[in-house]
């Protein structure tokens, strides 16, 4: 191996300044306070009144007080967001986990501590308790692709309740409600909160929540669904809305993102959606419910962990860069390889350390001396002979050689910037005992000449 030549030394030089570089780009991209501020993320979600919508506002207030700001992609429902996420126009959709079509190539983001109950609105005073009461009715089911249509032609509309012969009626929200005053429908569905306002505003002193005695049942139909209850007068606790305790279907809404969203927005979602939902963290560690679709490898680590580490408040660009996971296996595989440069080092110099002590030992049984380990001087007491004088041309080959080996690996890139010290000295020793052994062979030189 050549020692480094000027033309090769800036290479050292800039594999050294990556380290300043690293640490300045660091420096650059480190955000302070609590490194929400200036986020700006995109989520589509279904109609303003659906409750995604509602989560999306309820995220936004948060993010607001953060210097943040979230921008409400609103669809038709939950096939379309997916469409829109899949096609890598939004990064982020909020849907009901069940509701949505086949999520191939989405991950799961969060689960929100949500649950959005399937209601039936119908008449007060019709009192409707079992399925078998549904033969034969209207029943208003919102638009085409909206979570409430998919839910209910899932539920009312599959074979497994076709014998009930219930006729679905496709529309808006707000027409079904009108159609239900005018008596064209017999009951409303509606999948939203029984906070939301619509629910609210359908549920008045004229109308009532229907109640699914088999809602047991009826959660194995639809993916995702579980059996829920609406306490009695929980939505209007004044004038007794509804009547009586509501056995319902309830369905998680659920946080999904594709490849558009990078890493690092993943993380900031998280954020503001821990502090938006209390119990995310608590709803995503449990781990019981079955996943929709894998869960990202960054939202695994963050419920892993408990929440947001130093890094995802301070350095979210971090993992724009690679993944945690890859950026470990790459130290690995660096410091292993730096600890081999540094074993072949040690092993060249263990050589070098070697042929040192049997130069020296050959200087001293040249000298007449016993010891590997001798002062320069020794060289003056060679006698002067003719097998001495050969003995001191191959000593003063042996130390060119190994004066040579000695400065490659201190200039070599096995050796630290400053050099490798120990080489160095071996160096400096070799070329010394050189030139000690060229004044003694001079000096038997001339006594052989005499």
């Amino acid at each position: 191996m050549k020692s480094l030549t000027p033309r090769w030394r800036w290479l050292r030089w800039s594999f050294a300044a990556l380290v300043p570089a690293l640490l300045l780009a660091i420096l650059l991209c480190f955000r302070t306070g609590d490194g929400l501020a200036g986020v700006h993320l995109t989520v589509a979600t279904g109609i303003p009144e659906a409750e995604s919508s509602r989560a999306v506002a309820q995220v936004a207030r948060v993010s607001a007080a953060a210097g943040a700001t979230i921008d409400d992609v609103t669809t038709v429902g939950p096939a379309e967001a997916v469409a829109e996420v899949r096609a890598g126009r939004v990064p982020f959709c909020i849907v009901p986990i069940g509701c949505a079509p086949a999520l191939d190539g989405l991950h799961l983001v969060a689960r929100l501590p949500v649950h959005v109950p399937f209601l039936l609105i119908g008449p007060r005073g019709r009192d409707v308790n079992r399925l078998v009461e549904l033969a034969g009715k209207r029943i208003a089911i919102g638009p085409d692709g909206s979570a409430t249509s998919t839910v209910g032609k899932r539920l009312l509309g599959g074979p497994e309740l076709a014998a009930l012969d219930v006729v679905l009626v496709p529309g808006s929200l707000q027409e079904g409600l009108l159609r239900l005053r005018a008596g064209e429908v017999d009951f409303v569905a509606l999948l939203a909160s029984i906070e939301s306002p619509l629910v609210r505003a359908a549920v008045d002193q004229h109308n009532d929540l229907v109640s699914f005695a088999e809602s047991e049942a009826l959660q194995d139909l639809v993916p995702f669904a579980r059996a829920g209850t609406v306490s009695a007068s929980r939505i209007d606790i004044a004038r007794g809305i509804p009547g009586g305790d509501r056995r319902v279907l309830e369905f998680p809404l659920g946080v999904l993102c594709g490849e558009a969203a990078r890493r690092s927005e993943v993380v900031e979602f998280l954020r503001l959606l821990q502090r938006s939902f209390p119990g995310l963290v608590a709803a995503n560690q449990a781990g019981e419910e079955e996943a929709a679709a894998p869960m990202h490898d960054l939202a695994a680590s963050y419920f892993a962990a408990g929440g947001a580490g130093f890094v995802d408040v301070h350095l979210p660009v971090v993992h724009d860069w690679m993944p945690w996971s890859r950026f470990a296996q790459i130290v690995l595989v660096v410091g292993f390889v730096f600890e081999l440069f540094d074993r072949l080092r040690r092993f060249r110099l263990g050589r070098l350390v070697a042929e040192f002590r049997r130069l020296g030992a050959a200087v001293a049984a040249a000298a007449g001396v016993a010891g590997v380990e001798v002062p320069l001087r020794i060289a003056e007491r060679i006698p002067a002979n003719v097998t001495a004088l050969a003995s001191v041309d191959e000593l003063i080959g042996g130390y060119e050689g190994l004066h040579g080996r000695a400065r490659r690996l201190a200039e070599s890139w096995l050796a630290p910037m400053e050099g490798d010290p120990s080489a160095r000295a071996i160096e400096l020793l070799s070329m010394e005992w050189v030139l000690s052994l060229r004044a003694a062979r001079e000096r038997l030189a001339a006594v052989a000449a005499g």
